[in-house]
């Protein structure tokens, strides 16, 4: 078996804070009297920011670094094989297969972003979704914060590949990003709830770092739509358009600093393409789909070079359909890591009682050993006692890992009994004549006798509880689905509740849409559910809700009074009807509007805006304000920079509007913006009226300082 992926982890601060013994570290042998058996240990140390891990007391093996860059002697062995199937130059870009250029503006969430665009084309790539895929990058930080708090910190923290794998494995941080936006400034107004972390609209099926070379990679950039890889990423290097990037002062040991979604390759990418004085040896380069937005590069796509040293961990995402239930023991609240070894053979297990009658048919796990190469088994018991995972065997399934990552492995269906305890064991070999099983952390009570296990032989067992384990509990998976058919009572319930509600339109539709697909899946019901059990608790929490007209006039005197609503969410919970009447426009240049506006799909209509500077539903919006999901009809706007939707406004995201009206404009007209700076425009429409001044553009009337993109 083979797999690939890579994300992002952000446990650097809290690995360092873990509480073991000295002796606990790598190198050191665990137990040593008759009844307690040897083990060595270390732990994952994040490094970089956390955008990189070493695996402490294990040097990084070397297999297959040779070919991810070529040496002076040429071309290594790795790439002299047959590669017929490869062309010289793949870019999908006009293939339908890509979804939209994102931008992580000043948050250190790059890992993220470049994790759930592999996501989005692995699943486009196989037809279970459209190029308009958008998921939560909100959702999976979170939920890969889920046991280490929250708070602004974690939108500047780099990660590696192992935390976001073990969200998207616990069927977390998969959400729609309709539902849970990006902020780029912040994060007072990202909705933080436990049921949207618990919302994931599919189920990682591997993940894992690959080795083979710069050819492997090309085929598996193919085959998943994006592999994902972090590299050093410095100004100083990249070309003065943004178009290509290549540091010569790097080497496979260099530090990292930034993680990227790769898309493409072209062999005949000419060296000169780089900058002057830093030109790579030959040519070649990978096509990287960034996350600083569509004005940088060529719409937001840029090269580096096939000699850029420091990408040596490439990581690929392989996803499918959602199980029904899955079982795991979250991590520690310090969220670290450790392995655990033995030589000849290691093997770990964790036990779980049925919630329903069930049927186990998938079981998964992580690997992080020292080649990353292992022979591995896993047996399924059932009629667990509570001092050993040993009971009835019911299936046997061996196989091979190729390289550390996350691994599920189908086994034949395993019938559990409501409230039987069945056990999950593996046991590794092979790994440089060793076994490796990785585990959590240690904390004290946080498992409970009976739970989790290790042992160096696979017949002497010892509980993570007790105090000569040291250890925390084996990171192991086991993927159920219902006998029984999945019921929607519950859901029928929350939408019957809200479904006269304003505000809710989205969930209980969403809801709708399940209870009458005959197919639902328990994971589509359990996703609707927690929207809008979600949803509600978002409503209590909101900064301000909009339903009528004085509401409206209402907020924007707020704005004109200098409440900015920075890091605030405003939503429109009603379509409003202003009757023809002159209304004010929403934030002045001195006084902007700086919040997140929610339309929730609702009309603002018949109104009249005039002003001598800025006109617009919005006059002014700047500092990375969003504005999304409204619709302005019969509006008529008319000023200096005029525009349907706002006037001016610098860093600011625009989704999903659409104007139809008059737009006039003494400077500038557009039928979305009058003037802008620092723009994101997604999916906008406008029809402009006759009446509209001859400068009225359809989106944009004019761009400043060339700031101005197209999303």
């Amino acid at each position: 078996m083979k797999v690939i992926y890579k994300c992002a982890a952000i446990l650097t601060a809290a690995i360092l804070s873990v509480q073991f013994p000295c002796a606990a570290f790598a190198d050191m042998e665990h137990g040593g009297d008759n009844d307690s058996p040897k083990f060595k240990m270390g732990r994952i140390i994040f490094t970089d920011n956390g955008y990189g891990y070493e695996k402490e007391g294990l040097e990084k093996s070397e297999i297959a670094d040779e070919d991810l860059v070529d040496t002076d002697d040429g071309v290594s062995a790795y790439a002299q094989k047959a590669t017929a199937s490869l062309p010289a130059k793949y870019d999908p870009r006009s293939k339908n297969t890509l979804t939209t250029i994102k931008n992580q503006f000043q948050t250190g969430t790059c890992w993220a972003f470049a994790a759930l665009s592999c996501t989005e084309s692995n699943l486009i790539q196989k037809g279970l979704e459209n190029q308009n895929v958008q998921f939560s990058v909100p959702s999976l930080v979170l939920s890969t914060y889920a046991n280490g708090g929250f708070d602004e910190s974690i939108w500047d923290c780099g990660g590696t590949w192992m935390d976001s794998s073990l969200a998207m494995a616990a069927h977390r941080g998969l959400c729609y990003d309709e539902y849970e936006p990006f902020v780029s400034d912040g994060t007072e107004a990202t909705i933080v709830s436990e049921e949207k972390k618990g919302v994931c609209e599919y189920q990682l099926n591997y993940a894992s770092t690959i080795t083979g070379g710069r050819n492997a990679i090309k085929n598996k950039i193919k085959e998943l739509g994006g592999v994902m890889v972090s590299y050093y990423a410095d100004d100083l290097y990249m070309t003065f358009d943004n178009k290509s990037y290549y540091d010569p002062e790097t080497t496979k040991y260099s530090g990292i600093n930034h993680a990227v979604s790769v898309v493409g390759w072209d062999d005949n990418y000419s060296k000169s393409n780089f900058l002057a004085g830093y030109q790579p040896k030959k040519n070649g380069a990978w096509l990287v789909k960034g996350s600083w937005g569509v004005s940088s590069g060529t719409d937001g796509y840029y090269w580096i070079s096939y000699e850029e040293a420091e990408m040596t961990d490439w990581v690929a995402f392989d996803l499918t359909e959602s199980c029904d239930n899955n079982y795991h023991y979250p991590a520690n609240k310090d969220n670290s890591i450790f392995y655990v070894s033995n030589e000849n053979k290691m093997s770990g297990a964790d036990v779980f009682t049925a919630k329903k009658d069930e049927l186990l048919d998938k079981v998964g796990f992580m690997y992080l050993g020292y080649t990353g190469k292992s022979d591995y088994t896993v047996q399924v018991y059932t009629s667990v006692s509570d001092s050993t995972p040993v009971g009835i065997l019911e299936c046997e399934v061996s196989g091979k890992v190729q390289s550390d990552g996350f691994y599920t492995v189908d086994i034949p269906d395993v019938e559990l009994d409501e409230g039987e305890r069945y056990s999950v064991v593996m046991t590794f070999s092979g790994d440089d004549g060793s076994g490796y099983v990785t585990v959590y952390g240690y904390s004290d009570g946080v498992m409970k006798p009976g739970q989790a296990y290790i042992s160096n032989d696979g017949d002497s067992w010892t509980d993570v509880t007790d105090e000569d384990a040291y250890t925390g509990q084996p990171i192991i998976f086991a993927y159920t689905d219902d006998i029984d058919k999945s019921d929607k009572s519950e859901l029928e319930t929350l939408v019957a509740k809200y479904e006269k509600q304003s505000g809710y339109e989205r969930e209980v539709n969403n809801g709708k849409k399940v209870i009458a697909d005959e197919n639902a899946s328990k994971n589509d019901i359990t996703n609707a559910k927690l929207l809008i059990k979600a949803k509600a608790k978002e409503i209590k929490e909101q900064s301000l809700v909009i339903k009528t007209a004085t509401d409206w006039k209402n907020f924007a005197k707020r704005v004109s009074g200098g409440e900015s609503f920075a890091g605030k969410r405003v939503v429109l919970e009603k379509d409003i009807d202003f009757g023809g009447a002159k209304i004010s426009a929403v934030g002045t240049a001195s006084k902007p509007f700086c919040g997140y506006f929610d339309g929730n799909g609702h009309v603002l209509k018949n109104a009249v805006i005039q002003n001598n500077s800025y006109a617009g539903l919005f006059g002014y919006a700047e500092d990375r304000a969003q504005i999304r999901d409204l619709s302005a009809e019969k509006i008529t706007v008319s000023g200096k920079y005029a525009g349907g939707i706002v006037g001016e406004f610098d860093a600011v995201s625009i989704q999903r509007c659409t104007f139809s009206g008059t737009v006039k404009g003494t400077s500038s007209a557009g039928g979305i913006v009058g003037k802008a700076g620092g723009l994101t425009l997604t999916e906008c429409a406008s029809d402009l009226a006759k009446s509209s001044s001859s400068n009225a553009k359809a989106m944009v009337g004019s761009i400043d300082n060339d700031a101005f993109y197209y999303g």
